[in-house]
């Protein structure tokens, strides 16, 4: 008698990464690299594979107009690159002051 074990392998939830500072202030005071650091820490606590990196300075939260890196990941997302949307996540750092 034969034993057949069927292995599994488990897929890796895939993320884009967004980092956004809306004033130069915030651009030296709180560096979208510092950002990136976090959730990249963070992605890979969360056993994640983050398949794009998109980044905006100088651009308010309150609307995405301006916002091009933004845009360009949504696209992407919608467009399938790189993830396919039933399995992505998007990570992002909310700083309020």
């Amino acid at each position: 008698m034969e034993i057949f074990h069927e292995c599994i392998e488990k897929r890796k939830t895939k993320c884009y990464i967004y980092t956004r500072v809306s004033t130069a202030i915030q651009v030296d005071g709180y560096s979208l690299d510092a950002q990136k650091d976090k959730l990249r820490e963070y992605a890979e606590f969360q056993d994640m594979e983050i398949v794009g990196e998109y980044s905006d300075e100088g651009h308010s939260g309150k609307n995405i107009k301006g916002h091009q890196e933004f845009m360009r990941m949504l696209n992407d997302i919608e467009d399938g690159i790189d993830s396919p949307k039933e399995n992505g996540k998007l990570l992002y750092l909310s700083l309020l002051q």
